[in-house]
């Protein structure tokens, strides 16, 4: 489970790349959505194990990524 949260929260970068995700909403939303294709292709394949555990601690690393990186760079910028 701890793998699931350390595994997605470098996500919560992404602002970096794209300024449009500097906006949680943005990220979320497509984060959310490519995980949901993700779990949802496990399951109609048959390959591995699709599971809403999965999907809340992925968005949980994303959200622990997302705070850290909005808290470095606003002590950065003083």
């Amino acid at each position: 489970m701890l793998g699931n949260i350390i595994l997605f929260i470098p996500y919560g970068f992404l602002g970096i790349l794209y300024p449009k995700f500097n906006q949680f909403k943005w990220l979320l939303l497509v984060f959310f959505i490519t995980i949901n294709i993700i779990e949802f292709s496990q399951y109609y394949f048959k390959r591995g194990f699709a599971d809403i555990d999965d999907v809340i601690l992925n968005t949980l690393g994303l959200t622990i990524g997302y705070i850290i990186y909005k808290k470095w760079f606003f002590i950065k910028g003083k």
